[in-house]
């Protein structure tokens, strides 16, 4: 999420692209933006280090989190915290955008390992289809996925784009569906 955060910050267009594609996956969402330290009040409790437990310790230095108390979704007008609020698909598509983003502007690879993982069939299937798109120039996906239905030869890929991999407790095989026949 910290890519994501970055690029929120920054005003402008890589921040719209950003909360569009947050956007366009989240249908209940107005908005999603980073929020000043204006707009979010942020107060720890001061901690007693003998009595309290390491996982209170941790809130205290984790600068991460409060970075992502700063991300802000808007439901019907009303702005909330998006890590206490958001759907695991939702935070998951908002760490995802940054790097979906910069693959497909800067033509590079993007490795995402259970991408169908908390995402909606069709989010996944949008994803995928970004990149095996004729606008595409040049960026490339390599993920997987455990939903075969993602695994359409007749509308998103052709055979010599989908492989198998199968392990044992020495090797791994990869195969690809180009090798089968009907």
């Amino acid at each position: 999420i910290k890519k994501t955060i970055d690029m929120l910050k920054l005003s402008g267009e890589d921040s719209q692209r950003i909360s569009k594609f947050v956007l366009n996956a989240d249908l209940s969402l107005d908005d999603f933006r980073y929020a000043g330290d204006d707009e979010i009040r942020i107060v720890f409790q001061e901690v007693n280090t003998e009595k309290s437990s390491p996982q209170e310790n941790a809130l205290q230095q984790a600068a991460p989190l409060t970075e992502m108390l700063h991300l802000v979704s808007v439901y019907h007008g009303v702005p909330v915290p998006s890590i206490l609020f958001d759907s695991t698909g939702t935070k998951k598509i908002a760490a995802l955008a940054s790097y979906v983003i910069d693959a497909l502007e800067n033509n590079r690879i993007l490795i995402i390992d259970e991408l169908d993982n908390s995402l909606h069939f069709k989010l996944t299937r949008g994803i995928l289809a970004l990149f095996n798109n004729e606008l595409n120039e040049r960026a490339q996906l390599i993920a997987t996925v455990h939903d075969i239905s993602l695994l359409d030869c007749k509308t998103l890929f052709r055979k010599e784009q989908i492989w198998f991999a199968c392990k044992d407790k020495e090797h791994a095989y990869l195969y690809s569906l180009a090798e089968f026949t009907a």
